[in-house]
């Protein structure tokens, strides 16, 4: 990189030997800047180069000659003898400023020259030049690092140097705006083929994969998805006319394709795919892996399509090992299915995959016998992860087998593989418990993963309320209605002391989520079930009552938010809506346990006002209420009856709003 212009000023004295050689040196460029412009004069007027001869004499031969389109260099280096391509023919503007010649060329294709950040940051106006591609490289790498900021910059720096700008600068600047900006990305691509650079193989990929990019975030227009996609497809059919196509590619394209499944993309991609696996095609530059048969797979699942053809055909004649992301693609198909004989299926597969205690007497019945031996075969090789294991458990209680989620449960603590329970699982799990009536064994179930679910909460940094609040309150709502009101005096406790603690009050809830948090609402909800229950004490509904009415002004809140998110289109908002219902219904159930509690307790006494509970010494503020030593009714006073009536008000309100959706019926059934 070398510094060009004015320059900075000289030592204090003129005749040191760095004023020499600065003074030598601004001559040596001047003189050079000079042959390019008469070089570049005679060329246009016509006039014929005379032959350069080769100096003789103790200075050596002539230096390395100077490209007309890069900038001087007076210290020739290996990198000059790259063979760049030809740039175009340009016209010189002849000024009478001291300025560079290449920002002397009059194309609106080459801008005038930025001075560099960090120049421009400490109030000066040094402007860069670049003789060496890596040098150039290297310097649009390091202002890539600082994200998007100097894009408009990295622009300007690659369209002013043509020579130094080769196809190794142009992969790096792809790859990197790749991250920041697809479009400007897209755009310096489409300026390097301008250009006549041949594009490296990894460049094709970025490209490829920037294409998935701006399909996904176009799929509300068709039009726009349908332009990708053909860019895309010509991009494809160049790096095939090419001969740089590699698997890599192949599954890039196949990748855009699935992205854009609904406007074309199925058919493009079949084609393709079965142009790849054609083994009496003449000549094939690459073949297909396991990546080709995922993407395939899921694919034909959006599309509602069995992939399980191509599994038993084209996998099985491949001759590769299957994978646990090829396995999770086929169960994640069979578990969106509405047909039973697919869940049977599901079960074989992931048992013939996993080793889990869940298949049916007979495999072969359900699936493949060359894929049931492949499977098997392999077992040792695929890796069961929380994500396969949350689909296989699902499907399992969709097919109303607790008893056999509650078998793999064992299974999975038996062999010390409880770091699989995720939040997912361990829900699907402590839903397994519900439903089999098991609910001693699942407090205990909660005991033994209590450390995975602790190191999950601190990784996602949550407060307030936590996954395993969430559980434990899920096996109390159901525990405390199926047992006597003595023997639910554990679960009940236990409730009031989470309802107690700090972590229950909505301002102490995690913001960073937003108020539409799954485990927030799941949890105020079971505790509203658990208080307001009509076996409970008074005592106790009354906390109900009081814990329901401080979650009043957030619920609303949650409400708004779920209609913006209706609005926006953003999120599954049937989901949303089902969460506001249930906890809507859940807490204003708990205000009116509470209230006829009270009522019960006074009888046609006069229920006396907050002032004159406050004349006998009775003063009961917000973090106290909710505790059971001070939840007794003669501790209750209009006012706060009033407030309990308003609350109330908000959430019937919210009901009848949300009532009249059906789409919520549709989605508590699913869930």
């Amino acid at each position: 990189m070398h510094r060009f212009g004015r320059g900075a000023a000289l030592p204090a004295s003129p005749w040191s030997p760095l004023a020499r050689r600065s003074f030598t040196r601004k001559a040596a460029m001047g003189k050079v800047v000079q042959q390019r412009l008469r070089s570049q004069r005679d060329q246009l007027a016509g006039v014929p180069r005379p032959r350069a001869t080769p100096r003789s004499g103790p200075s050596g031969p002539s230096p390395v000659p100077v490209s007309p389109s890069a900038p001087p260099t007076l210290f020739p280096s290996p990198v000059h003898a790259l063979n760049l391509p030809a740039e175009p023919t340009q016209t010189p503007v002849e000024t009478a400023e001291g300025r560079h010649p290449e920002s002397q060329v009059s194309l609106a294709h080459n801008p005038r020259p930025m001075p560099a950040p960090e120049s421009v940051a400490s109030g000066g106006h040094r402007i860069e030049w670049f003789s060496d591609p890596f040098l150039l490289s290297d310097r649009i790498h390091t202002l890539l690092q600082h994200g998007g900021g100097h894009r408009l910059y990295i622009e300007n720096l690659v369209m002013r140097h043509k020579g130094a700008a080769n196809t190794q600068v142009f992969g790096t600047l792809i790859a990197g705006m790749a991250k920041v900006d697809s479009v400007l990305a897209l755009k310096f691509f489409r300026e390097m083929k301008a250009r006549g650079l041949t594009p490296t193989p990894q460049t094709y990929t970025v490209v490829l994969m920037m294409y998935s990019k701006q399909v996904n975030a176009a799929l509300t227009s068709s039009d726009l998805v349908k332009a990708h996609l053909a860019d895309a497809l010509n991009v494809w059919d160049e790096v095939k006319q090419s001969g740089l196509a590699s698997t890599i590619h192949l599954n890039s394209i196949l990748t855009v394709c699935s992205t854009a499944s609904k406007f074309g993309g199925l058919q493009r991609a079949m084609e393709i795919y079965k142009e790849a696996i054609d083994n009496s095609a003449e000549s094939k530059p690459f073949d297909v892996d396991i990546v080709t048969f995922t993407i395939m797979i899921r694919l034909l699942s959006s599309s509602r399509k069995d992939p399980t053809t191509i599994l038993e055909t084209d996998f099985v004649n491949s001759g590769l090992r299957p994978d646990e992301a090829l396995v999770n693609a086929v169960l994640i198909y069979l578990n969106s299915t509405r047909i039973t004989n697919d869940r049977r299926r599901l079960r074989a597969y992931a048992a013939a995959a996993f080793n889990l205690p869940l298949a049916p007497t007979t495999k072969a019945t359900y699936i493949s016998t060359p894929i049931l031996d492949l499977l098997e075969a392999n077992r040792d090789h695929m890796e069961l992860s929380s994500q396969t294991l949350d689909v296989i458990l699902r499907s399992v209680l969709k097919s109303r087998q607790p008893l056999t989620v509650l078998a793999v449960s064992d299974h999975l603590l038996a062999h010390k593989r409880a770091n699989l329970v995720d939040e997912g699982v361990a829900r699907t799990i402590v839903q397994a418990y519900v439903e089999s009536g098991r609910l001693e064994d699942g407090a205990a179930f909660l005991h033994a993963i209590a450390h995975p679910l602790t190191r999950f909460t601190h990784a996602r940094g949550r407060t307030g309320f936590t996954v395993a609040d969430e559980l434990w309150t899920t096996l109390a709502a159901a525990a405390v209605p199926l047992i006597s009101p003595f023997d639910s005096k554990a679960w009940t406790k236990r409730t009031l002391d989470l309802v107690a603690s700090s972590s229950a009050h909505p301002d102490a809830q995690p913001a960073s989520s937003g108020p539409l948090d799954r485990v927030v609402m799941r949890t105020a909800a079971n505790v509203a079930l658990v208080l307001g229950h009509a076996g409970q004490l008074p005592e106790v509904k009354i906390a109900g009552a009081r814990f329901a009415a401080l979650w009043a002004p957030y619920l609303v809140q949650c409400f708004g938010r779920g209609k913006q998110k209706q609005v926006s289109g953003r999120g599954n908002v049937n989901f949303v809506t089902w969460m506001i219902q249930l906890a809507a219904g859940s807490l204003k159930g708990a205000i009116q346990a509470g209230e006829a509690a009270v009522r019960e307790h006074f009888g046609r006494r006069t229920i006396p006002t907050r002032s004159r509970l406050k004349d006998k010494g009775v003063v009961v503020d917000e973090v106290e209420a909710l505790k059971l030593a001070h939840a007794c009714p003669d501790f209750v006073c209009v006012e706060e009856l009033d407030e309990w009536r308003a609350s109330g008000l908000m959430f019937s309100r919210i009901l009848v709003k949300l009532e009249a959706k059906p789409e919520v019926a549709s989605t508590q059934k699913e869930l």
